[in-house]
């Protein structure tokens, strides 16, 4: 459900917690939870808070606010937020009902749909989580008025991605309303994440628990995840990191499954305007190869990469979209890969 403003939201729960983070909390949080009559619970902002001490925490204070399975737990805020209380939701007393608000663009479009929720380990990012679906989604736009330019354009990466795998119809109307959406145009940013929400709840509805069609929304995030890893979540937001996710695995795409070279210009172009002098740091091959190699989608130490064909349409195998690449073309992929940026 999408609204324009969180003050005209007034839902009959009947015990309602609120799981936000500090910002979120000055900025919404706090009036929202005097307008319900409820409790909020509040955690640093930033993706080290989706980690196995902070959702220890988290459950700790729910058991504490005498949660119970009538409680409704309302996680308002970004992805982080709606990972971790969502995934609190689906493990407290072996599940209770949860309500994704997002505040962030890339919560809007991304991760408040569909019910995946969880946390990450060392070994990597969202390792310990399920498929768990809201009650409800309610999606307000206000919110995207007081949200930083930074995560803006973080979120904008995976809208671009949306227009790559499933709509090549609206990537051109990305194309013709990029400057539009980065400069908060209310008509574009609703037209944008009404479109991104019909886009992926087309696919959640085929394929629930990701054994098939749902595997084509990680595009762009096997070198992702592995990059957010290596630098330990610190350099990039998951939108940056998923853009050079993009930008690597169109390449790849390219070089083994003849994914047009006018298109991966077209979508690098697109992209660079989101994250203009955006490039990797330099680090070491094999630690991002073997950082890749511990991505969720992985099968029996292989990477496993979803690879764009064409504009809307994934490269698609016998074993379905994830498409394992031989060690030695990835090595030899990132190598030329990496040379175009210094060129």
């Amino acid at each position: 459900m999408i609204i324009n403003k969180l003050d005209n939201w007034m839902p009959v729960i009947e015990h309602p917690v609120i799981v936000t983070d500090h910002i979120v909390e000055e900025l919404y949080g706090a009036s929202l939870a005097k307008r319900l009559n409820c409790e909020l619970i509040s955690i640093p902002p930033g993706e080290t808070s989706k980690e196995l001490e902070r959702f220890y925490e988290l459950t700790r204070k729910m058991a504490l606010l005498n949660c119970n399975r009538k409680t409704t737990v309302i996680a308002l805020g970004g992805g982080v937020v709606g990972d971790l209380a969502g995934f609190a939701a689906a493990t407290y007393m072996r599940g209770i009902s949860y309500i994704q608000v997002p505040t962030t663009l890339l919560g809007m479009v991304d991760s408040s749909i569909g019910g995946k929720v969880g946390i990450n380990l060392p070994e990597g990012k969202n390792l310990l989580g399920a498929f768990y679906q809201p009650q409800e989604v309610v999606v307000p736009l206000n919110c995207l008025e007081t949200l930083p330019e930074k995560e803006l354009r973080s979120g904008m990466s995976e809208v671009v991605k949306y227009g790559v795998i499933l709509d090549a119809d609206f990537f051109k109307w990305l194309e013709e309303n990029i400057e539009k959406l980065l400069n908060k145009d209310s008509d574009a940013l609703k037209t944008a994440v009404k479109r991104c929400a019909e886009l992926k709840m087309e696919v959640v509805n085929q394929d629930a628990k990701e054994t098939d069609l749902r595997q084509i929304l990680n595009y762009g995030h096997t070198f992702g995840h592995a990059l957010e890893k290596i630098t330990k979540y610190q350099e990039y937001t998951h939108g940056e990191a998923v853009a050079l996710g993009m930008r690597f695995e169109g390449a790849l795409a390219s070089v083994r499954y003849q994914f047009p070279a006018k298109l991966l210009e077209r979508q690098n172009a697109l992209l660079d305007k989101i994250h203009p002098r955006l490039s990797p740091p330099q680090i070491d091959d094999g630690e991002l190869m073997e950082a890749m190699k511990g991505d969720k989608k992985s099968v029996g130490g292989k990477t496993v990469f979803v690879l764009p064909q064409w504009l809307g349409k994934m490269v698609r195998e016998t074993n379905g979209y994830g498409i394992v690449i031989p060690q030695k073309a990835v090595h030899e992929c990132l190598r030329s890969h990496y040379s175009s940026y210094a060129s």
